[in-house]
């Protein structure tokens, strides 16, 4: 049977998964302590993710509560948790087992910041074990044209790697270079909230890439 609030279930629950508008998320949380509810995950976006002192405030209003409830709380504007072990997850994300395996591929990177200096720029070239040995890696100032990009990458000491060497495949530079393009832009239209863009590793195939893992930083 429907319920219109946790407290009205028929029993005490152990975790709440809450996915509520920003402002409903403290009266919901309110609720959820009111049904013995002691973790809670809050996948609702809203607050400093958006990037100004209005969103901070609102979720250090939502922490303050959270601990005055005795409610442990992951999130806000969070996707969710995966046991890596066992494929468990709780998430508004297919299961991690559900998830497609990368194929191999060529590791890149593309990074942006804020620079104090320069103001928005981009790094680019390749990602993994290669961006700690060798830093092989080209610099641009956001927004760039695919044009620069395609040039730089050119001249760096891999760059063979990405058009085949000893018969090996060939990889989709000109998709790679979009991926650049995008990026850059992304933080030049939005230096006023976003510091930091970092995508590490891109796997680069013959045919388009995977962005594996992604961090972006908000002042």
């Amino acid at each position: 049977m429907p319920i219109s609030k946790i407290s009205d279930g028929p029993c005490p629950e152990i975790q709440g998964a809450i996915s509520v508008s920003a402002d409903l998320v403290p009266g919901v949380l309110e609720d959820a302590a009111k049904a013995g509810i002691k973790n809670a995950i809050v996948f609702s976006s809203g607050f400093s993710d958006l990037g100004n002192d209005m969103g901070r405030a609102k979720q250090a209003r939502l922490v303050e509560q959270a601990q005055a409830l005795g409610i442990r709380l992951l999130g806000p504007n969070c996707t969710g948790v995966v046991n890596v072990h066992t494929g468990a997850a709780c998430n508004i994300l297919p299961s991690i087992v559900d998830l497609p395996m990368v194929q191999p591929g060529t590791e890149m990177i593309i990074g942006a910041r804020l620079d104090p200096q320069f103001g928005p720029m981009v790094v680019y070239g390749f990602g993994g074990v290669w961006v700690e040995v060798l830093k092989d890696v080209a610099v641009s100032q956001a927004p760039v044209g695919r044009n620069e990009v395609l040039a730089k990458l050119a001249k760096l000491q891999l760059y063979p790697l990405l058009t085949g060497v000893r018969g090996a495949m060939a990889r989709d530079i000109e998709a790679f270079a979009d991926m650049v393009v995008n990026v850059s832009r992304t933080i030049a239209a939005n230096s006023h909230w976003i510091s930091e863009i970092d995508v590490n590793p891109v796997i680069l195939h013959d045919r388009g890439g995977v962005a594996v893992d992604a961090l972006m930083a908000v002042h």
